[in-house]
């Protein structure tokens, strides 16, 4: 078998160390593997929106250092090597200036979503879901000949090489993204690595995204038709009960720096409470149509109109818990946040201390727009009304309004009955028990871990002494540093 690796996030943290998985399990079963590299031919990338050559130099060296612990030979090929001078003049042509996020998201070249894939990750980088094209224009101008370039790439790569089969990570970047529009064309096997259900495991997703929604709730339902009972419930409840305990699931924990039981002072337990959690949309706002929200332009819109509309009830009260992951937002997103603060609303900030699960046990009512919060309210005997596209949305454990007016009505009625559970016990199972295990890869948490008993770093942070740490801090042999790793760096090509 011929397998491709494309290495196009090396220093994000475990991506590259499960790329060394894969490549060592092929290896060891005699494949021949080719690991697809850039060597500072792109002009922007995920790691490096600047293309700072020291950065540059460190993903490098990382990449190296990995492959000098496989057991097996992989032969390194420059992906950008395959693009030809008429691919670089179609690059430097591609139209780049737009006057939304939502028309740049429209823009598609050959069945490659090359708007919806630049568009998340400058919303993802920058954590800011109102991103300004304008102040971005030139990363914008860049990351689409870049990724045009690298798709034209990938198309003449599989076309030359033929690979039985080619791994990606995530699958939603420029990048990434190239490559699966390009296995797609000419059918090519595309395997999707992202993490698991926890930093031991990682996972496959073959030929579509691990964002795609409905793909997803596909294998959720096929992984409970598969699972024995009475496990599978059990899996899926310990689910929600270690998520309420702070434990370390898929990603780490927003709890702990909440103060359990604690509730806002004006909180009324004689009115009739209906609480919002909305969510941080870097990761899904730019992904698919099927993530566009049907019913608002933005949360912020939809939050807006809701308060608006309730302004006039005395007996309802709208309380709007931020998602604790938007304290690293861009100032622009923090301020829309802060817009927020608007009658009847009680806005709480990422970063206030009360307690997401005293405001769920305290709740009428909960309104999500993709929070996770939304599927364990209904595990928790909450009604929720789920007002946008989620991971969830096809289980049958939410109110799905399919209309502003649908929303406002499900708000208003006083004694709502939560949905029935089997839904979110089903997400449950599945979100606590997909992945596959690493057998070389030593995780330590979600960012350390090593790789056949040794930690993947650069080699020119690895080699050196305290001494020669401490002098190169001092920039002293910066110069020679770069001298000698120079010969492992080419020009971008645009």
């Amino acid at each position: 078998m011929k397998v491709a690796i494309l290495s196009s996030h090396l220093l994000w943290s475990q991506h590259y160390e499960t790329e060394l998985e894969i490549m060592q399990n092929h290896l060891n079963d005699g494949d021949e593997v080719l690991q697809l590299v850039c060597t500072g031919e792109l002009g922007i990338c995920d790691s490096n929106l600047n293309h700072d050559f020291s950065r540059c130099l460190t993903c490098i060296s990382r990449r190296e250092m990995g492959v000098s612990l496989l057991e097996g030979r992989v032969k390194q090929i420059k992906l950008l090597q395959y693009a030809s001078a008429g691919h670089l003049k179609e690059a430097e042509q591609v139209k780049h200036v737009f006057d939304s996020l939502f028309h740049l998201q429209e823009f598609n070249i050959d069945g490659y979503p090359i708007g919806y894939a630049v568009g998340s990750s400058l919303v993802s980088i920058l954590r800011d879901s109102t991103l300004d094209l304008e102040a971005n224009g030139e990363k914008i101008r860049k990351y689409l000949q870049y990724s045009l370039l690298t798709y034209r790439a990938a198309q003449e790569f599989l076309k030359k090489e033929k690979p039985d089969r080619v791994y990606i990570f995530n699958g939603r970047l420029p990048v990434p993204r190239a490559m699966l529009s390009a296995c797609t064309d000419l059918g090519v096997e595309c395997m999707i690595h992202e993490r698991g259900n926890n930093y031991r495991h990682y996972e496959l997703f073959r030929n579509r995204l691990p964002q795609d929604l409905i793909f997803i709730q596909e294998l959720i339902e096929e992984a409970w038709d598969n699972a024995p009972e009475p496990q599978r419930t059990q899996v899926g409840k310990d689910f929600y009960i270690e998520r309420r305990k702070g434990a370390v699931q898929g990603w780490k924990s927003f709890i702990d720096q909440q103060s359990e039981g604690l509730i806002p002072a004006n909180w009324d337990p004689s009115k009739h409470n209906i609480v919002i959690f909305n969510s941080s949309e870097d990761e899904f706002i730019s992904c698919t149509d099927d993530w566009k929200n049907k019913l608002y332009m933005s949360q912020y819109d939809a939050i807006r109109l809701i308060a608006k509309e309730l302004s006039n009830d005395p007996d309802i009260c709208l309380y709007l818990r931020a998602h604790p992951n938007l304290k690293s937002a861009s100032q622009s997103e923090k301020e829309a946040l802060e817009s927020m603060r608007l009658e009847p609303l009680t806005y709480i900030p990422p970063d206030s201390d009360v307690s997401s699960y005293a405001l769920l046990d305290m709740a009428s009512t909960v309104l999500v727009f993709n929070s996770t919060m939304g599927i364990e309210a209904t595990y928790w005997d909450k009604p929720s009304v789920l007002a946008g596209p989620s991971l969830y949305d096809r289980l049958g454990s939410n109110y799905i309004p399919t209309t502003h007016e649908e929303v406002m009505a499900l708000l208003r009625q006083r004694h709502l009955a939560p949905m029935p559970k089997e839904g979110a016990i089903k997400y449950g199972y599945y979100t606590n028990s997909f992945g596959i295990p690493f057998k070389h890869f030593e995780p330590e948490g979600f960012v350390e871990g090593k790789f056949k008993g040794v930690e993947v770093v650069p080699y020119h942070v690895r080699k050196i002494s305290t001494l020669q740490h401490w002098i190169l801090k001092q920039g002293l042999l910066k110069p020679l540093h770069h001298i000698l790793l120079r010969r492992h760096m080419k020009k971008p090509l645009i």
